[in-house]
């Protein structure tokens, strides 16, 4: 159900916004929202019809992966409470990449349909603004994540990958299996599993079906914060 123009307002100062916009503009955006929830084991590929659009994370954990055409090397990255995302709003279907969006948590967010994107095209110059500041973010942090993470070894790979579920998931008991981990890691399973398997046996972490759970955070932000962080993360 769409939400009225008396809740919009609510709406709007719970949500984070990437840039300056006017209440007036926020009201016509919100007032073609939907909100909706996914379950964790419910991956998509945003090259799904009723996929296009906006979304905002209210709940949850995302992982996302971007493979471009006529490449191989796909970039996969995590999305959490206040980020946005946005899909081909006005290309009618034309994309240069195929989106898979894979929960970690069942997911809560606001969903804008393209319909409604496209008829703020009309005469709505702030969506642009919108636009550009969510794909630059998304962009950016993809793309640096990514060089990041491939510069690192396996095993300070994967603890930082797990110091950024933590932050988003914001327990110990972290809902993420080995399948995830090797595509944000970019190494294989095996090589997932044998350097877990490391970390087990210090006591670092403990595994049990679909998810890592922290056992010594110490160490954790320890080893994170001796890697550093990449510029614009």
């Amino acid at each position: 159900m769409s939400l009225n123009q008396l809740a919009t307002d609510s709406i709007s100062n719970s949500m984070s916004w990437p840039c300056d916009l006017s209440n007036d503009f926020k009201q016509q955006l919100l007032l073609g929202s939907v909100n909706k929830s996914r379950l964790k084991t419910a991956s998509f590929h945003i090259l799904e019809a009723e996929s296009y659009g906006m979304f905002y994370i209210k709940k949850g954990c995302l992982m996302m992966t971007s493979t471009i055409y006529g490449e191989h090397i796909p970039l996969t990255n995590l999305y959490g409470p206040g980020d946005w995302l946005c899909y081909s709003p006005v290309m009618d279907g034309q994309s240069s990449s195929l989106i898979e969006l894979e929960p970690l948590e069942s997911l809560e967010y606001v969903s804008i349909s393209k319909p409604h994107l496209k008829a703020l095209f009309k005469d709505c110059a702030e969506l642009y603004k919108l636009l550009f500041h969510i794909k630059s973010k998304r962009s950016d942090s993809l793309l640096l994540n990514a060089i990041f993470r491939n510069s690192l070894p396996i095993t300070e790979n994967i603890l930082y990958v797990l110091s950024k579920v933590l932050y988003i998931q914001k327990h110990q008991q972290l809902h993420i299996n080995q399948n995830q981990l090797a595509k944000l890691t970019g190494f294989t399973r095996p090589r997932i599993n044998e350097a877990l398997q490391k970390l087990v046996n210090d006591n670092v972490i403990s595994i049990s079906r679909g998810t890592v759970t922290i056992q010594d955070i110490e160490f954790l932000e320890e080893k994170v914060a001796e890697l550093g962080e990449p510029k614009n993360n």
